[in-house]
């Protein structure tokens, strides 16, 4: 169940692909892998009810290895 928690803290919602790259980094961070199309057909982002749903892997990665720590 805490990995179920986890992975649902790692999912960030936008309105659009702009607020996307403006608000998580993308551009800043990856300026080459901005287009749409990149971002769809790689599975970076998906398009769920009119919105975009990005899930954060290593955040997720992040949070296993403290779950981890926790357990030693």
């Amino acid at each position: 169940m805490e990995k179920i928690l986890l992975a649902e803290s790692c999912i960030e919602v936008y309105e659009n692909i702009e607020e996307f790259l403006e608000k998580s980094g993308w551009r800043r961070d990856n300026p080459e892998l901005c287009s749409e199309c990149y971002l769809f057909e790689n599975h970076i982002c998906r398009k769920i009810q009119g919105k975009i749903w990005y899930f954060s892997r290593i955040q997720y990665e992040n949070g296993l290895r403290g779950m981890k720590q926790g357990f030693n």
